[in-house]
């Protein structure tokens, strides 16, 4: 064989297998379409130009709520965009070292068989023992839109903060963008056609409640239960019409409807080895029906999550290489909304819970009088945890200031009993302290 492992896709899941593959000492081929999209849609057109825009957006908010100025902050739009376009190089470069000793082959990887790979573009053949394939996904277009439109990818190729906005879509990427361009200045109307934001039962809805009304507290219009007919061009602007009948007209228009999966690109269907839905087909070790054909990432499942890819890939890897002591596990992956508020969300939630029939007990603890949120001047949300009988922690949800970093807290716990954390000493002032009482409260 010409290679230990061949990784199809330099994503999130894909960098990360060929860079512990090689310090394995392994011999690794890593295929990508071209040197520009080297590290996937996370890092060039995903959750760093997206985290990155909404930080900004966030202080613009904290400072014009800041009291003590004397004059209202605005933003250059262009020097925000060249900082962005900063930090996914200074990423890239750090990327690139890290895949030292890794053959790249640029073009579009199609699988043959278990231990075949043809590179178009390339046009190499390259064989190995075993094969990852982590191609990611893409952008879910639901008609052929006009000429102008952006997704939740092209978005970040905008120099300028738009007039007006519709942003299509009420999930994890819409609630964010929507956030985003009303801190930077445009007027937000956010179009979701299922009657909640957040579809789905993996962010509680009491969560879902409370990110809606800081949405609208900002400023940001929502509109509920009518999805998108069409969308038409009328001179500067688009008129978007809706289900309902109703047309919202704006300088910029937004698709964030979901993505699919990039399986097919890679020949995976014309393999068999995919579902109805597109995703490829996987056991709890992310190996295909194909043996020593492996996948990760967005093409595995619905939940597509950068931290998901690099846990599958390092499952794969152990499968593959080592002893496969580690398993899929998709309700152990957090779940993070970085919006108005941040949602953050592992295990189960009351709404998961009840589906499964499971008796539960909740502990609260609202962030409304903690002294770290009164004194960052965001106290707005609340922890809860979900223990069962005996007291193990079965799930954790946060809503409020830094949600997407107290929801670590809750990980290493999952399906352990939590019960001598009521006594533990957690520093003062801290938002970390909200977990004790929350267990507290539990058991109370």
């Amino acid at each position: 064989m010409e290679f230990d492992l061949v990784v199809v896709g330099a994503g999130s899941g894909g960098t990360e297998a060929a860079a512990l593959a090689r310090a394995r000492g392994l011999k690794v081929a890593l295929v990508e379409l071209s040197e520009e999209s080297l590290g996937g849609v996370c890092l060039n057109r995903g959750c760093v130009p997206s985290k990155f825009t909404r930080e900004r957006a966030r202080l613009l908010r904290a400072l014009r709520r800041e009291r003590v100025l004397s004059c209202e902050p605005s933003v250059n739009a262009e020097k925000l965009y060249e900082e962005r376009r900063k930090v996914v190089e200074e990423l890239k470069r750090a990327l690139r070292r890290s895949l030292k000793g890794v053959e790249l082959v640029f073009g579009r990887g199609v699988v043959k068989g278990p231990n075949e790979v043809f590179v178009e573009g390339a046009e190499r053949v390259l064989r190995a023992k075993r094969l990852l394939v982590a191609v990611g996904s893409r952008p879910a277009v639901p008609f052929k839109p006009p000429e102008g439109l952006l997704d939740e990818e092209s978005v970040w190729e905008l120099k300028e903060v738009p007039s007006s906005v519709v942003v299509v879509g009420g999930g994890v990427a819409g609630t964010e963008l929507a956030f985003a361009f009303r801190a930077l200045g445009a007027e937000v109307t956010l179009v979701e056609k299922e009657r909640k934001l957040l579809p789905g039962a993996l962010f509680p809805e009491s969560g879902k409640a409370l990110l809606e009304r800081a949405l609208l507290n900002e400023g940001v219009k929502v509109i509920k239960g009518a999805g998108l007919k069409r969308v038409v061009k009328e001179g500067s602007l688009y008129r978007c019409e809706l289900e309902d009948g109703t047309a919202v007209r704006a300088e910029r228009v937004v698709l964030a409807v979901g993505r699919r999966p990039n399986a097919d690109l890679a020949g995976l269907d014309e393999l068999g080895l995919t579902d109805e839905r597109g995703f490829v087909k996987v056991d709890e070790y992310c190996e295909t029906p194909l043996k020593g054909l492996y996948a990760c990432g967005d093409v595995t499942s619905p939940l597509m999550l950068a931290h998901k890819a690099f846990y599958e890939a390092r499952v794969a890897l152990e499968r593959a290489f080592g002893e496969g002591r580690l398993r899929r596990r998709e309700l152990s992956v957090p779940r993070a909304v970085y919006s108005a508020v941040e949602l953050a969300s592992v295990g189960l939630t009351p709404e998961l819970a009840r589906k499964k029939g499971l008796t539960v007990k909740a502990g609260r603890a609202s962030f409304r009088f903690n002294a770290k949120a009164l004194i960052e001047g965001e106290n707005e949300g609340f922890l809860e945890l979900l223990l069962d009988r005996s007291g193990r922690l079965l799930g954790f949800s946060a809503v409020g200031p830094s949600a997407g970093e107290l929801v670590h807290l809750a990980l290493p716990l999952l399906g352990r009993e939590v019960k001598r954390l009521a006594d533990e000493p957690f520093a003062h002032p801290s938002l970390s302290e909200a977990f004790t009482q929350a267990v507290r409260e539990a058991l109370r």
